[in-house]
């Protein structure tokens, strides 16, 4: 990705981890709590809006599998806003969870898959 991005936006690319150097990933077999993760702040560029749309479309089909949010209920409040109506107009199996840094392995550990929508 790092390649990638900087050779189609033609500048340098620095990456910086979303967890500490000492972060490990817990190993127990956890129980699965729902079918995708996504760990994201609300920027726009992180497409929750397409993700959602995503959703909605999988509804329109009677297929409603749960999907876990770690939005900050402060500064992504419009955003929230808006999740939350699609999530009571369509019956979305949607939860957001602000989550701190040493619950993201739990949360992980409970989800069956990752999902990151981007455009790229």
């Amino acid at each position: 990705m790092k390649l990638l991005t900087e050779k189609s936006l033609k500048t340098q690319v620095r990456i910086m981890p979303f967890f500490p150097s000492d972060f490990v990933i817990k190993k127990q077999k956890a129980e699965k709590k729902f079918d995708y993760l996504y760990v994201a702040t609300g920027e726009r560029h992180k497409n929750h809006r397409r993700l959602i749309k995503a959703w909605l479309l999988l509804a329109d089909n009677n297929i409603y599998p749960s999907l876990r949010l770690t939005l900050c209920k402060k500064r992504d409040k419009a955003l929230l806003r808006w999740i939350e109506q699609q999530v009571r107009v369509s019956q979305l199996n949607i939860v957001n969870e602000p989550v701190l840094h040493d619950r993201v392995s739990d949360l992980y550990a409970g989800s069956r898959a990752l999902i990151y929508p981007s455009l790229f």
